[in-house]
């Protein structure tokens, strides 16, 4: 499967889930943002850049599709 692709579906079933939170989106949000730093902080191998990378181009992804959901919701 394309890398590109499979970003793509995590990003949005991570904007659904976003979206799914209602007003819990924000605290959802910032939870996910700690993991993230934890999992970064916990990684000392020299692949680190590389999934930090990668997790923060998925994570932008589906905070710019969560926008767009919500935005069209109104």
């Amino acid at each position: 499967m394309d890398n590109e692709l499979l970003e793509h579906q995590l990003a949005f079933l991570l904007a659904i889930s976003m979206a799914e939170a209602g007003e819990d989106a924000g605290a959802l949000r910032e939870r996910l943002t700690k993991y993230m730093d934890k999992l970064f902080k916990s990684d000392k191998s020299f692949h680190r850049e590389k999934h930090a990378r990668a997790l923060s181009s998925i994570y932008a992804k589906a905070d710019n599709m969560y926008f767009d959901m919500i935005r069209k919701e109104d």
